[in-house]
């Protein structure tokens, strides 16, 4: 027994010690393959570079353009295309979690939209009680606030975007703000809109901050300058009390800027908790806050397309409208956004040429210039000028012809056409078009702080509806196939003569003029004499060229112009 148990005894002596062995030895071993697979890996990483690189290349391919990476740097256009993502999310081999995102991001869009096809259903419904807002159908204030680049332009196409969720209903004039909480910074500019929706908070919320996304909004520090802001000011009935939530919206009763915008529209709408409607609420802020807030009167533009007949503007187009010092700094900056060089012939296609005046500018600097209007009576001026010529006879978008040019212009033209005439009138350029397409025009901004603005009633309502709004525009480039849309200011001051303006004005050598309704003009017209008795014009004339290029890539060159005093 004893020799057994001792015999028992050593061998567990023994089996314990070859496990202490063994353990002992582990960590050898293991930093041994660890630094095999060191090697290793470090071995397959040159064998990779040495064939390309392509394991990396496409990791970082995936990573630039997977659901977060998309996110970060949105397509054109703005906002992720859920479809789109889904598509590329198969084809590039993301896994089943990728997949899985993309398809709840299908999934969700798809919901928004079904939703809002129901809301437009109700609000179009034929019965007696179509008008009477049933429980899931609730009215919804929204507003919307910016002080970067075109401001009035981005809540324009703000506001439009937000028809996502449901009918638009109403929506308030613009208003112009000091800056609340911080100062230092541009002055706001601010409106408000009324929407019938079924959507849930949460819902109208990812709403709100898509189109913020798609309107370049970036979030820098708290009550800081903005591209745009859009937010939930009320919904009928409704209250929500979360961390990133609060409706109605936690200082609305402290802002004027967002209370009286909303009095314009909905003085009824009340707050739930205690009933008080927003009559009251704008009735009981501070009167240094009321008057904090400034009107810019009939400056909701919505009155849709508005034709000029230019079979009668022609006949005094030239004397009123002559090539200034002004627009050929306009024509020369234009000649560099489309990459012509001074003694090079290029091949240009004026869009809209009217009587001639900057093609025969671009001709006499060397280039071979084709012609494009719609109107007779100023393509007979313009053939006049220069039969030796190429003039084309035609309207947009029908019109433009299917030879191929170097580059295309359109100054001052756009604002002629609809929303679906420009986006047929760029696709069709796009297709013919071997370099860009450069277009003036005049931004929102522009109008809302021209003198005209508080000269000439309605003049803002005629204008802001006639012209897009620039992100507007550049989502209307892109989505016509447009590689690259880029923006660029020419601008100058100068003071004009009183008398010489004044006879302009009376010719009517703007299109808004006619247009406008008489009696606008009229009024307009004697507010303009008072005007001028007793101050200095000053002409800002401040030009936004935007430079769609159909190719990506392209080495770009910027055109500056500085503000200065044209002779």
């Amino acid at each position: 027994m004893r020799s057994s148990t001792a015999g028992v005894r050593k061998t567990g002596e023994i089996a314990c010690g070859e496990r202490h062995r063994r353990t002992a030895r582990r960590p050898r071993l293991g930093a041994a393959r660890r630094r095999s697979r060191r090697e290793g890996s470090r071995a397959a990483v040159r064998r990779r570079l040495a064939v390309g690189g392509r394991s990396l290349r496409r990791r970082t391919q995936r990573r630039a353009c997977g659901y977060h990476g998309l996110r970060r740097a949105p397509p054109r256009g703005g906002g992720v295309d859920p479809d789109s993502l889904l598509r590329l999310a198969r084809a590039s081999g993301w896994g089943d979690r990728g997949i899985g995102v993309a398809r709840r991001a299908r999934a969700a869009r798809a919901r928004l939209d079904r939703q809002a096809t129901a809301t437009r259903r109700r609000h179009a419904g034929g019965d007696a009680g179509a008008n009477a807002l049933s429980e899931a159908l609730r009215r919804v204030a929204l507003g919307f606030g910016a002080n970067l680049d075109d401001a009035p332009g981005a809540i324009h196409t703000a506001i439009e975007r937000m028809r996502v969720i449901g009918a638009l209903t109403g929506r308030s004039d613009l208003y112009r703000s000091r800056p609340w909480g911080v100062t230092g910074q541009p002055e706001f500019y601010n409106a408000a809109a009324l929407y019938e929706s079924a959507l849930t908070p949460r819902e109208l919320l990812a709403a709100c901050k898509r189109v913020e996304q798609e309107l370049g909004r970036v979030r820098s520090y708290h009550w800081g300058p903005r591209a745009i802001d859009v937010d939930i000011l009320a919904i009928e009935g409704v209250t929500v009390e979360e961390p990133e939530l609060h409706v109605p919206h936690a200082r609305l009763r402290e802002r004027a800027f967002a209370l009286v915008p909303l009095l314009e529209i909905a003085p009824s709408l009340n707050d739930p908790r205690d009933n008080a409607s927003v009559a009251a609420l704008a009735t009981a802020l501070p009167p240094g806050e009321r008057a904090s807030v400034t009107r810019l009167e009939r400056s909701r533009g919505m009155l849709g397309a508005l034709r000029t007949n230019y079979e009668e503007a022609a006949a005094d187009y030239d004397r009123l409208r002559p090539l200034t010092a002004d627009e050929v700094l306009l024509a020369e900056a234009v000649e560099a956004a489309c990459g012509v060089r001074t003694g090079w012939p290029a091949s240009l296609l004026d869009v809209g040429c009217g009587t001639g005046r900057y093609a025969l500018w671009f001709a006499a600097r060397g280039s071979a210039v084709t012609g494009l209007d719609g109107s007779p009576a100023m393509l007979a001026r313009a053939r006049a000028k220069a039969p030796e010529m190429h003039w084309l006879e035609g309207r947009l978008p029908a019109g433009i012809p299917k030879q191929h040019f170097g580059a295309a212009y359109s100054l001052f033209v756009i604002h002629h056409l609809s929303a679906g005439e420009r986006r047929e009138t760029f696709a069709r350029l796009r297709d013919v078009l071997d370099g860009p397409l450069v277009i003036a025009t005049f931004s929102h901004r522009y109008f809302c702080e021209h003198p005209f603005a508080g000269i000439f009633p309605g003049f803002l309502d005629v204008e802001l509806s006639r012209f897009p709004a620039l992100p507007a525009l550049r989502g209307e480039l892109l989505d016509a196939g447009f590689a690259r849309v880029t923006m660029q200011r020419v601008r100058t001051r100068k003071e004009q003569d009183g008398a010489r303006l004044l006879e302009r004005v009376e010719g009517k050598f703007l299109s808004t003029f006619h247009v406008m309704a008489p009696e606008d003009f009229a009024a307009g017209l004697d507010s303009l004499r008072a005007w001028l008795q007793d101050r200095r014009y000053v002409l800002d004339f401040d030009v936004s060229v935007v430079v769609a290029d159909p190719v990506p890539g392209r080495a770009e060159e910027t055109v500056e112009a500085e503000p200065a005093d044209a002779e």
